[in-house]
Order: structure tokens, then sequence, then C-alpha cells
């Protein structure tokens, strides 16, 4: 799509508004951020005068994710009560603030983007959330789920009992490949389903 300046072969695969740059009120406001399986976009539109405005995208590559015991680094979290998403690419580190959809929205985008960077993108979950207070509830409820669960641990640990916690699962990288690319037929090798550029005529696909 030419309003988000896709490259051939990118895809859009989830897209949120009520988002901002930062936590707090150091934070600027976003008109939405986008996940395809090769970026993840940040957009805004910024003032420009009196009557004018420009729209600013940030494409953030999702092979320049950090990664740590071969998981791509993108978390959700809470900052202040404030869920966010923070993800660690190689230049900087991105955070995201969520006004609306809790912390299951922050969760979600979490682990899609996890995933897109791994290459597994058909894993992705991009079923509607609950919003407005139906959100809320499921929120509280996972949050007090937690609580529950913290004294559970406690008493388990007085008791002598053994009462472990589940983790959640690591999204490990996709097989790495080696494909020809479609410009000059060079070999470029990366993880399966991932977006890469050739370094020999900067033509972009998806392996």
């Amino acid at each position: 799509m030419d309003e988000y300046n896709l490259a051939p072969g990118e895809l859009i695969i989830m897209q949120t508004s009520n988002v901002r740059l930062g936590v707090g009120s150091g934070s600027e406001a976003l008109d939405e951020i986008v996940l395809t399986n090769m970026n993840l976009i940040l957009v805004a539109t910024v003032s420009e005068g009196l009557f004018k405005t420009r729209r600013y995208l940030k494409r953030c590559p999702l092979d320049s994710i950090l990664c740590s015991a071969d998981v791509p680094q993108a978390i959700a979290a809470r900052v202040n009560s404030t869920p966010v998403l923070r993800v660690a690419f190689s230049e900087e580190t991105v955070t995201v603030s969520f006004t609306e959809g809790g912390k299951r929205l922050a969760d979600r985008w979490a682990e899609s983007v996890r995933r897109a960077a791994a290459g597994n993108i058909d894993a992705i979950d991009t079923s509607e959330l609950p919003s407005g207070t139906a959100a809320e509830i499921a929120d509280f409820v996972d949050g007090a789920v937690g609580v529950v669960g913290a004294v559970g641990d406690s008493i388990g640990s007085a008791l002598g009992a053994s009462l472990k916690a589940q983790k959640p699962h690591a999204e490990k990288m996709a097989a790495k490949v080696t494909a020809k690319c479609p410009g000059c037929h060079a070999p470029v090798a990366g993880r399966k389903g991932q977006g890469v550029v050739c370094s020999y005529c900067d033509t972009k696909f998806v392996l």
C-alpha cells in the first residue's frame, strides 16, 4: 500500500491506533503502529504550521531486532500502570504505550513481533481482542490471577510444596535458508519467512 510505502513482498499483519511513542508526560502521540512481515512501522502526523501537517513513517526492520538465546527481544510490560511494548533493535529500543486495550493488547503485540521477526507469520493471532469495558475487565482478571498465583507460591513455599509457575513459550527463530534473489539471482541467506534485502542489487523479497 502506498500509504505505508511497503516494499515488494511486504504484507501488513496487524495495526493498532490509540498508541503513544514512549511513556508518561514525555511521550508523543502516534496515529498508529503497523506490523508487517518486514518492519514495525510507527506512523505520526506532525503539525508544520497553522494549517499544514505532514505524515511521518518510521520503519524499524524486524531483522535488526536483538536476540537472546535465539529469541527476538520484544516484551510487554507495565510502566506506572500503563501497558507498553518494548522492542530492542540494534540501534535503539522502541517503547510504545497503549492508551486502550490493556495489557492483553501489549502481550498480543509482543508475541506477534517475536513471531514475525522469527519468520513464523502463520502462527500470529490476528483475532479481535475485547475492547472498552470488556478489555478493562479482562485486564483486571489477569491481574487478579497473577496476585492469586503469587500468594499460592508463598503458601506453597511455606508448606514445602513445589508450585511451579508456567513460563510463556519462547518463540524460536525459524530455520535458516538460502534462496536466489529474484532480481540478480545472487544467493541470499536468512530465516524462512523473513524479509531481506539483496546486498548486490538492493532487491527486497521474502525468503
